[in-house]
This record gives structure tokens, C-alpha cells and sequence, in this order.
């Protein structure tokens, strides 16, 4: 009898990475994944893989509906998760980031296609519970870094004992 559920992995994006919206999502950057169903040969395969794109923003958590927006709330159907394909999945729909750099978590999981002794289907069904692996976190950046030139000072100047200055792109990771 087949008693794990499959197991997933997401291929992109990579986890802790930041990306310019342009080039995460839609039919040019898909989101990408594999799903395995453990215990070979007494497995029953793979049904179905969903995933689950959502932010936070403040206390309350925003969902990907797919080709409607991100929503929350009662808004928010089937708790957010979406079927892509099977065992190598991609996930083709372009998704309108936020206005906003944000930092963002998907997550995989799937069903596989195991019956209950009296022929009801009943499959087991993964939990997202490894980071890195079925749970990713990345950001998506579309803020150019900002910069100054703090010494000199003058306008007028005969020598440069010293050239200072700041940039800041925090979000991404960069702020010195």
C-alpha cells in the first residue's frame, strides 16, 4: 500500500534570491518544479501538483489567484493553492508583482494517486515543510539603488584628500 505522499521541489525561482519582476513569472520565466511519489516500486504516482504564491503586508497574508490578482481574506479560494501540471511542472501564468519590492514565498506540494482499500480515492497529500526545497522565499526588486557623493563638499577644488559616499539597495541585499 502506498502511504507517503509525493514529494516536491521547486527549480525556480532559487530560494533568497532577488529578481526584477520582468523576468519571474509568465510564459518566458515559468515557475518551475518536480514532484516525486516515494516507495517505488508500491508507489501510485503522481496526481496532481499544486503551489501557493502569497506576501505578507502587515499582519494579513495576500494569495496568487490565478490570471485575478493577489487576494486575502474571504477573498481568497481553495486556501490559496493552484494545479500546475504533473511530475516536471511549470507554472506558465504571468503574475502582476506588487507595486512594491517584496519579498515573496511559494510553495509545492502533491497529491498521489493511491485508493482506500473500498476503491474511494484518497491520496496522500504533501505539506510544504522543507525551506529551499517545497518552500521558497525570494524578492522581487524593481527599485533602482539609490546613491550620493558625500565628501567632496566644495565645488572648487585643487586636491581630493578623500571621496566618500552611500549607496543603499537593502532590499536586495546591498546597503553600505
Amino acid at each position: 500500500a502506498d502511504t507517503l505522499a509525493p514529494a516536491t521541489q521547486i527549480t525556480f525561482p532559487a530560494p533568497n534570491t532577488a529578481y526584477k519582476g520582468n523576468i519571474v513569472s509568465g510564459a518566458a520565466y515559468p515557475l518551475t518544479g518536480t514532484a516525486t511519489d516515494p516507495n517505488s516500486p508500491w508507489n501510485a504516482g503522481v496526481k496532481q501538483v499544486q503551489i501557493r504564491l502569497s506576501y505578507l503586508s502587515g499582519n494579513d497574508t495576500w494569495y496568487w489567484q490565478s490570471g485575478v490578482a493577489f487576494s486575502s481574506g474571504t477573498g481568497v479560494s481553495n486556501s490559496g493553492w493552484l494545479d500546475t501540471a504533473d511530475t516536471a511542472w511549470n507554472y506558465f501564468t504571468g503574475v502582476p508583482w506588487r507595486g512594491v519590492d517584496s519579498l515573496y514565498t511559494m510553495e509545492s506540494r502533491a497529491e498521489d494517486d493511491s485508493y482506500q482499500a473500498n476503491g474511494t480515492p484518497a491520496g496522500n497529500v504533501g505539506v510544504p515543510e522543507t525551506p529551499g526545497t517545497d518552500i521558497v522565499t525570494f524578492t522581487i526588486d524593481d527599485t533602482p539603488p539609490t546613491q550620493g557623493i558625500t565628501t567632496p563638499a566644495g565645488t572648487n577644488l585643487q586636491a581630493l584628500p578623500l571621496i566618500s559616499g552611500t549607496a543603499d539597495a537593502a532590499l536586495s541585499g546591498y546597503n553600505r
